[in-house]
């Protein structure tokens, strides 16, 4: 089961997800990536964890984060925190999704 809420994702361990993205710019349009910029998705059990559980780029021509179920398998079920950072071309870093909740549950088989 894959339900997104505003930036709150919850997830079935084992279930694979493909999640489109969009970036807003600060006066409320869209963003589009331009060549040589780059989207990062970092996932860690807790906003303390020194190390990422999953820490794969996104596609900017797809604009799409894909979870496979390898990877959410070997997630333990529980809450976990991640971020989606642009790195334009140029060096610029905006974290455009900061610190925001995923949850595993757990798989009955």
């Amino acid at each position: 089961m894959l339900k997104v809420e505003g930036t709150t994702i919850r997830l079935t361990q084992g279930d694979s997800a493909r999640i489109g993205i969009t970036i807003t710019t600060k006066s409320g349009e869209a963003y589009v990536p331009a060549t040589g910029d780059v989207i990062h998705f970092y996932l860690k059990q807790n906003i303390k964890a020194a190390q990422t559980t999953i820490d794969k780029e996104v596609s900017t021509a797809v604009m799409q984060l894909e979870l496979t179920a390898e990877e959410t398998k070997k997630l333990v079920p529980g809450q976990y925190v991640y971020d989606l950072e642009l790195t334009k071309e140029s060096g610029d870093v905006d974290t455009f999704i900061n610190a925001a909740k995923l949850y595993i549950d757990p798989e009955v088989g």
